[in-house]
């Protein structure tokens, strides 16, 4: 079974063993599901959060279960935050999580074939799809138009605007 990365655990608040949890979903609801959330892809421990109250958009201020001082709080900066692929909710027909596109085929409109969808990132602006080339080389290359053309999930590829990539 896998597992998609919902959050982020970005550091301690406070002195009383608090941390600063950052959803990646549109349901934060996810992140504090009563049966916890995991803290690897693989393996890891599964952490319980109780939510506080909202920082900012997508940014939590929370309690993880048993955890009562800043120095235990400390030891989860920067730790991911997962669920099984599984317990996501059903998407609607035409609907996608990010994470499906991972291993599809990047193809110009003429047919050219651009590279397989490794893994998809975000570092603030927008989604950014990281396709590998058929010659090993990986590109970022942003998900949103007027580069994406379209995303054909039955034919397994997504349809790009070939980018001039700098040597």
């Amino acid at each position: 079974m896998s597992r998609i990365q919902i959050g982020k655990i970005t550091g301690a608040h406070g002195i009383k063993g608090e941390v600063k949890v950052l959803s990646q979903s549109q349901d934060a609801g996810l992140l504090f599901r009563k049966d916890g959330v995991f803290t690897a892809s693989e393996g890891g421990l599964i952490v319980k959060l109780i939510a506080r109250t909202e920082n900012k958009p997508s940014m939590f201020i929370s309690k993880i279960e048993g955890v009562t001082d800043r120095n235990e709080a400390e030891k989860f900066t920067n730790t991911p935050l997962y669920i099984d692929r599984d317990d996501l909710p059903q998407t609607d027909d035409g609907e996608f999580y990010l994470n499906d596109l991972v291993g599809l085929t990047v193809v110009t409109p003429e047919g050219k074939n651009l590279g397989t969808i490794m893994s998809i990132q975000n570092f603030g602006a927008s989604d950014l799809i990281d396709v590998q080339s058929p010659e090993g080389k990986n590109n970022f290359m942003p998900l949103a138009e007027p580069f994406l053309v379209e995303i054909d999930m039955e034919a397994g590829h997504v349809v790009m605007q070939e980018i001039e990539v700098m040597p």
